[in-house]
């Protein structure tokens, strides 16, 4: 799959199907899992890995959770906000849900992540090509290049200063590490 000619058009057609639900890439899709803007800057292998095995790894905020109620109802979701009485989960398509805490019986995880396994499955390597190309057709692959220019050249800045004795500023690191 990483060596093949994908194709960016066929490939957001597959982002649409499977991925938008939960994930928001180029002002399209939900915010529920990661922004894929990022993860297509992680690498090629890293973000095949994410598809096919989607618990090999997991930031803590997008474990899945599952909450069992008082009545017996049974849901789960990413937690995306708790107060002291409430606890807020959001699921694929954006949906969200506010339960509150005097309404849970048991709240759990199991360590895995919302996205299912086998998601990527009736996706021959062709397909999965084809949604690996999907920063080709919208420009990411350029801005991701020109971003880590910048971020370098600002952070070598940064250091500059920092081997030349000076004090380090606070907001010219953070200028060193934002565009």
């Amino acid at each position: 799959v990483l060596g093949r000619r994908g194709n960016a058009r066929r490939g957001e057609a597959h982002f649409q199907t499977l991925c938008a639900p939960c994930h928001f890439f180029q002002g399209q899709g939900h915010a529920v899992g990661p922004d894929l803007g990022m993860a297509f800057t992680k690498g090629s292998e890293d973000l095949l890995t994410s598809i096919v095995d989607p618990n090999a790894a997991i930031a803590p905020e997008y474990t899945n959770y599952q909450v069992d109620t008082v009545t017996g109802e049974l849901t789960n979701g990413i937690i995306t906000g708790e107060t002291p009485s409430s606890v807020t989960l959001a699921r694929a398509n954006g949906e969200r849900e506010t339960i509150l805490r005097s309404e849970i019986s048991e709240m759990r995880t199991d360590g895995l992540s919302l996205m299912p396994d086998g998601l990527e499955q009736g996706l021959d390597a062709g397909d999965l090509a084809d949604l690996h190309h999907v920063p080709a057709g919208t420009g990411l692959d350029h801005h991701v290049d020109r971003v880590g220019r910048v971020r370098l050249e600002r952070l070598d800045h940064y250091l500059g200063h920092l081997r030349g004795g000076r004090v380090p500023d606070l907001d010219l690191l953070l200028a060193a590490l934002t565009v």
